[in-house]
This record gives C-alpha cells, sequence and structure tokens, in this order.
C-alpha cells in the first residue's frame, strides 16, 4: 500500500482482501484477533473477530493493514470503531456470521479500567446453533 490516505469506506474497504473458502459446504468458525494502535490514544484497541465464511476467507495479512489504516484515523468511539468493522466485513467478506469485539483498557486501578463493545450480524436465514454455542468469547 501506498503512503496515501484512505479517505472513503470504498477505499479502506479495499484493503480487506479474500480468498476462496476451501469448503463452503461447512459451517466453521474462523477467528482473528489483533491491535488498532491509534495515535490520538496511548492505549491500544484489542480486535477480536468471529466469522463463519461463505464464499469467501479474509486474509490476515490484509487485516492487518486495514488496522493499520485504521488506526491512522480519527477513533471517536469504540462504538463507531466497531460498526465500521462490522460494516465493511459485511461489505468485502460477506459471511454467514460475523461477530466484532472492540476492548479499551483505559488505566489500571481507575474507576473505569476497561471499555468493550462487541456487534455481531449474520445473513438472513443462516442459523447453525451447534457451531455458534461453542464459542466461548
Amino acid at each position: 500500500m501506498s503512503d496515501e490516505k484512505v479517505d472513503t469506506p470504498y477505499d479502506r474497504r479495499s484493503l480487506l482482501q479474500c480468498q476462496t473458502n476451501p469448503n463452503s459446504s461447512l459451517d466453521y468458525v474462523t477467528k482473528i484477533a489483533g491491535v488498532i494502535y491509534n495515535s490520538d490514544n496511548d492505549h491500544p484497541y484489542a480486535i477480536v473477530l468471529h466469522y463463519v465464511p461463505d464464499r469467501l476467507v479474509l486474509t490476515p495479512e490484509s487485516l492487518s493493514v486495514y488496522f493499520k489504516e485504521l488506526g491512522t484515523g480519527q477513533l471517536d468511539s469504540l462504538e463507531n470503531l466497531v460498526t465500521t468493522i462490522l460494516d465493511d466485513l459485511q461489505n468485502e467478506l460477506v459471511p454467514r456470521w460475523v461477530r466484532v469485539q472492540a476492548t479499551l483498557t483505559l488505566a489500571i486501578n481507575e474507576p473505569v479500567e476497561q471499555q468493550s463493545t462487541t456487534a455481531e450480524d449474520g445473513q438472513p436465514g443462516w442459523q447453525n446453533d451447534a457451531v455458534l454455542l461453542r464459542l466461548t468469547t
């Protein structure tokens, strides 16, 4: 990626690269965890994604580039960050089901030490409780 700033959702989403699901007839959960460092905040955002692929799977390398790009922008709230990631994954990856969780550790021994936001969505009509019930977090 060049050093140019990504300005639109389309540009940002184009950083998410996918490849063909090796077995789209199975329901299985993929988990990817990472960190977003933001220059406006001394505390990193821990991100955990769980998704059930449909036709595509996400490449972890591209998610790393995507997270770096998100960190260069203004992150005005944890909720906005989570819903942005969820929306981008829904548009590029189009998973059967997806959950995005972001956690911000603020300051140890303060009244509020940690904030966490989780959002999830799935394709209409898709349901596989047996797979989702196995998720621990």
